[in-house]
């Protein structure tokens, strides 16, 4: 989906079963399967402040592509009935930002890759990893609006309205033997959610680290 939720492309899905992976046996080593946030607001940040203009670029089809040097196992998930499939994958990062002040440099740096790999130039950059990017001559602004919205959503609280509450950092938070039992599972899939929201919103980012605790 684009910033808009709207979708622009229908993509496979394969997910890696590392739980049932052993080190020497199915893997050799380890590596970060996207970028972390951090590195992706210093990346906005420096670029902004040297006028940069950041861009896009998006891997065609980036599971398929690839030289295998070693043997790959794929297998389908439960449900499917086809049992004679067999796939064998080279997994690469399939999204790519780069930046400079010249403009004729990241052309240059575009055709090449696109001449070495099956990739498609997407312009300057407006969405990565659920980050709304806003690139303007006053700055560069990002937001989290849309995944905030589908937050919302999710949790049934489209039609509650927001107040501002300041949290006391002092506060003391233990058990209520008294309270009501709530549902862990949706209380750490909201508590999970909210982390990813701090990426833009580091107003919230002491409150729910402390519900993060229980």
């Amino acid at each position: 989906m684009n910033e808009e939720g709207s979708v622009v492309r229908n993509k496979a899905g394969l997910v890696a079963k590392g739980y049932c992976q052993e080190e020497g046996i199915d893997f050799d080593e380890t590596f970060a399967p996207v970028a972390r946030f951090e590195a992706i607001r210093m990346f906005l940040t420096y670029a902004a402040h040297k006028n940069f203009t950041v861009y896009q670029m998006d891997v065609k089809s980036a599971f398929l592509n690839g030289l295998l040097e070693e043997e790959v196992y794929v297998a389908q998930p439960p449900g499917f009935e086809q049992k004679t499939i067999g796939v064998l994958v080279q997994i690469y990062m399939d999204d790519i930002i780069f930046r400079s002040t010249n403009k004729e440099l990241c052309d240059k740096f575009s055709n090449l890759m696109q001449g070495k790999f099956e990739m498609s130039m997407m312009g300057e950059q407006t969405f990565f990893l659920g980050l709304q990017v806003k690139q303007v001559k006053d700055g560069t602004f990002i937001n989290q609006t849309k995944y905030n919205r589908d937050l919302m959503n999710k949790f049934g609280m489209e039609e509650k309205s927001s107040v501002n509450i300041t949290m006391n950092t002092s506060v003391k938070m233990d058990m209520d033997a008294e309270g009501k039992v709530v549902d862990q599972t949706r209380y750490r899939a909201l508590i999970g959610s909210l982390l990813y929201l701090t990426a833009s919103r580091p107003d919230i980012t002491f409150v729910v680290g402390v519900c993060a605790r229980f």
